[in-house]
This record gives C-alpha cells, structure tokens and sequence, in this order.
C-alpha cells in the first residue's frame, strides 16, 4: 500500500489509513474493514476506499456484509474500470502482490 499511498499524497489527496503501521500477527483485516466502511458511509457521497489483504477474498466478504458498501476484488486496469463505471464500487479491493507497481 505504500506506492499507493504516495502516489493519493502526490496527487494532493486526502486519505485515512485504517491499518497497523507495521504487521504483526494478531492483525485483523475485519477490524480495520470495520472501521473504514464507517468512514466511508459517513460521507458516501465524497468517500472511497482502497483495501487489501493477502488474497483481496476476505476483506472483500467483510467489506460487503456493511449495507451501503460495493467492494470490488480486481487485479488489472480494465477490471478496476468497469467494477466503478457500471457496478458502482465505491470499495477498490486487491491483493497485496498487487502494490508494487
């Protein structure tokens, strides 16, 4: 998440991390799926997020489970485009290898 986090801060965007800053293994993704879904329906009309775990699957189930929230897992460009423009996501889900490009 790092690259992505540089490239919201060189574009002049606002963000809120909901994620230890280092991993240990008693980290939940729920918990912080949990607290940024709440973010987000505190204001759906100007929130987003982007989330992530190993596989993009668990995260994205506990994601859903939040009325108002349409998380999407995809791994390419053209996924991503067409997830937002006709199913609506306001949730980017991906997989963690996906963050280094």
């Amino acid at each position: 998440m790092q690259k992505i986090k540089e490239y919201l801060t060189s574009q002049n965007l606002e963000y809120v991390e909901y994620a230890n800053k280092e991993y240990t293994a008693t980290d939940s993704y729920s918990v912080f799926a949990k607290q940024a879904n709440k973010h987000i329906l505190s204001d759906p009309q100007n929130c987003v997020g982007i989330y992530s775990c190993r596989t993009g699957i668990g995260i994205s189930m506990t994601a859903n489970r939040s009325k108002g929230i349409r998380a999407g897992l995809c791994s390419d460009v053209e996924t991503t485009f067409l997830a937002r423009n006709d199913d609506d996501i306001n949730v980017l889900v991906m997989p963690v290898h996906l963050d280094m490009e």
